[in-house]
């Protein structure tokens, strides 16, 4: 493990548990607010409303320093801590025979399915994504786009499976079609970045019905072109 890709792994172990915690917080709020305002609005007697208000926050700070203990006892030494003692990292080696793209669906960034050969197809998918496509030739900054790749490695921790980087180090080339996700189609959301699946790019949407996953072709030009050649 390189200083950078140790960098990217503590900053991820830090973003992961802060994210964590914000959602217990929120979602707890939501839980125990009803009966604040029932409170407030149904009943007049000041002391039960101090009596609510204290609860609710007595029940934020519990939740809170619970998870910090949670994040503290599973999340460092069951998986970032124990990669930052091995400074190990797992590196997968891809040739890509052709690909294609997945429309963003609710932030959760680019996709893209890469034939690998032997009738399997890669399935990555994240925002880190946008920083390497190929998209009309140029990224926002005027980088050419180096992805999708003949040959690219993935960097990932092998314990946390935090994504440490991508290298690509063959010749990009463009989609060969691009895919949109149907609103309400919420079994897209299994597949996870890294996962392999038996099929080919000419049968995709007939290879995902069988896991009950839809997807249809998309208007959107912008990251079509020819496949790796």
């Amino acid at each position: 493990m390189n200083p950078q890709e140790r960098a990217a792994l503590l900053a991820g172990s830090g973003n992961d548990a802060t994210s964590a915690r914000v959602w217990v917080i929120i979602w707890s709020a939501c839980i125990l607010l009803p009966a604040v305002i029932q409170s407030v609005w149904g009943h007049r007697d000041v002391s039960r409303v101090f009596v609510f208000a204290t609860a609710l926050m007595a029940g934020i700070a519990i939740i809170e320093r619970t998870w910090k203990g949670w994040i503290k006892k599973f999340e460092a030494p069951n998986a970032y801590r124990q990669d930052l003692e091995d400074g190990k990292v797992e590196v997968l080696r891809v040739r890509a025979k052709g690909a294609v793209a997945v429309e963003e669906v609710e932030d959760l960034g680019l996709s893209f399915f890469l034939d690998v050969g032997d009738a399997q197809l890669l399935f990555l998918t994240g925002q880190y994504l946008y920083e390497l496509a190929c998209d009309i030739g140029e990224d926002e900054v005027g980088r050419p786009g180096v992805f999708p790749n003949q040959q690219f490695e993935i960097i990932r921790a092998p314990r946390s499976r935090r994504l440490l980087g991508v290298e690509c180090r063959g010749q990009p080339f463009r989609p060969s079609s691009t895919y949109r996700v149907p609103r309400r189609e919420q079994r897209f959301f299994d597949l996870e970045d890294g996962q392999v699946l038996s099929g080919t790019l000419e049968t995709l949407p007939d290879d995902l019905r069988k896991f009950g996953i839809r997807i249809e072709p998309s208007s959107a030009q912008g990251l079509q072109s020819t496949d790796a050649g």
